[in-house]
């Protein structure tokens, strides 16, 4: 498992929040599947949470980690909940499950950096005093 930095970490949650703006695309199918645009909807304002992480990751680390481990798992029941709808209206078994899989080991990975990350910036704070 790779070793992440506050930096990199910072650009993946920027680079995961820029994804989730792309959603705004699928607002347009709203007249057909109102749930869908809703959906959309959601994922840009995840898209948009996970840019101010990213950019305040720094800032809100480590007495904020809690709140950002929190999102995180918001995020993924939502993740989860979609694909189940998605599943039921379109179908592809094997997508939604691989997808579901994908946003479960992304989450438990940004989850354990942060915790680690929090840790040693507790570990810095304590040094410099």
């Amino acid at each position: 498992m790779m070793k992440e930095t506050n930096k990199s970490l910072k650009y993946l949650f920027i680079i995961f929040g820029v994804f989730g703006l792309f959603s705004i695309g699928g607002i347009s199918i709203i007249s057909q599947y109102p749930i869908l645009g809703i959906i959309d909807l959601i994922n840009v304002i995840f898209g948009i949470v996970y840019i101010y992480i990213g950019v305040k990751l720094y800032d809100l680390m480590p007495d904020k980690n809690k709140y950002i481990i929190n999102f995180l798992w918001i995020d993924l029941i939502f993740a989860i909940l979609t694909n189940v709808y998605l599943l039921l209206i379109m179908g592809g078994v094997g997508y939604t499950i691989f997808n579901i899989a994908i946003n479960v080991v992304i989450t438990l990975y940004l989850i354990n950096n942060i915790n680690k990350l929090a840790e040693n910036r507790v570990i810095d704070k304590t040094n410099k005093n």
